[in-house]
């Protein structure tokens, strides 16, 4: 659910947006419903304990490995005690695959890593909230099916899954030491393979809670 739908959904909450890019000029925000333009790389000018309700997503491929235990910290220090926060994340591996799908998952782990990016976090990042002082943590694993044995949904993941690989089709060149039509292959086999094995994405899902003595 997006933020614009919550705030139409819950009309006595506030809501704020965060993001690097504007939004579109044809989008219409509610009135209990606004956006800020910022970098979640700095500390975002808002006191401690401003908001009972942190929620980001897919921002794995966003931020530097480096970067993770501060921005963690920083999502805390803007929760009120008491409140939660709530991230959801992707890997973007590819489970259930069968060979091109770990020759793809070993490809893209190289290539974010050549970015100084770790979507291995996605396997931890319950344990850097937990250092970072949230209390009764959960983890959710939700399966996204790829392909259209699933329905539409598992169609259109498919295709946003094939996307990816075209737009990173060029690094698996560069890192990966693979010829352009070797890639190309790769990704052409891809979405067979994926229909074949049932394979499936997953996004998890942390909840964390903030001490109310906090």
């Amino acid at each position: 659910m997006s933020m614009k739908e919550m705030a139409v959904d819950y009309p006595g909450c506030r809501f704020l947006g965060i993001d690097s890019t504007p939004l579109r000029p044809t989008v219409a925000l509610p009135e209990n419903c606004r956006f800020e333009l910022a970098s979640i790389l700095d500390d975002i000018a808002h006191p401690d304990g401003a908001f009972d309700y942190v929620h980001h997503r897919s921002l794995v491929t966003e931020i530097p490995r480096e970067r993770w235990h501060s921005y963690i910290k920083e999502c805390v220090r803007l929760c009120a005690p008491g409140g939660w926060v709530e991230m959801m994340e992707s890997s973007y591996r590819i489970y259930e695959g069968g060979p091109i799908s770990q020759k793809l998952n070993r490809c893209m782990e190289q290539v974010f890593s050549a970015w100084d990016l770790d979507v291995g976090i996605v396997d931890s990042l319950n344990e850097h909230m937990h250092e970072a002082g949230l209390v009764k943590l959960t983890v959710e694993d939700v399966r996204l099916p790829l392909g259209d044995w699933s329905g539409p949904a598992g169609e259109l993941a498919l295709k946003s899954q094939l996307m990816l690989f075209a737009e990173l089709a060029p690094f698996f060149t560069s890192v990966c030491g693979m010829t352009p039509s070797e890639v190309g292959q790769m990704i052409a086999e891809a979405g067979e393979e994926f229909k074949r094995s049932y394979a499936h994405t997953r996004f998890r899902i942390f909840v964390g809670r903030k001490p109310k003595s906090a």
